[in-house]
């Protein structure tokens, strides 16, 4: 068994989350925050669309908290390619 794994049931084990190492409330594994970013890139990955009072299935566990991603700031190259991309020239310095 690896140390990760190894950190990771020890952390469950003492009821802490098994990604972060903070207290877990609802969940078996997780804490609220990362559960919901595992579940955030699921729906994004199968096409989900995120569950609405007065639609089908049960409302959730914990109530929905929206975490803000960081802005990942563009490489040189992708600034390049969206600069092509909106017509705009292209300067090499």
């Amino acid at each position: 068994m690896s140390r990760q794994r190894t950190w990771q049931l020890e952390q469950i084990k003492q009821g802490r989350c098994a990604r972060c190492g903070k207290k877990r409330k609802h969940y078996a594994q997780y804490c609220d925050r990362c559960r919901a970013r595992i579940r955030g890139h699921q729906r994004r990955k199968l096409g989900y669309q995120p569950w609405h009072k007065g639609g089908r299935g049960q409302p959730p566990r914990a109530p929905l908290k929206v975490y803000k991603r960081r802005a990942k700031s563009l490489s040189v190259e992708h600034a390049d390619k969206a600069a092509l991309n909106q017509g705009g020239n292209v300067t090499n310095d």
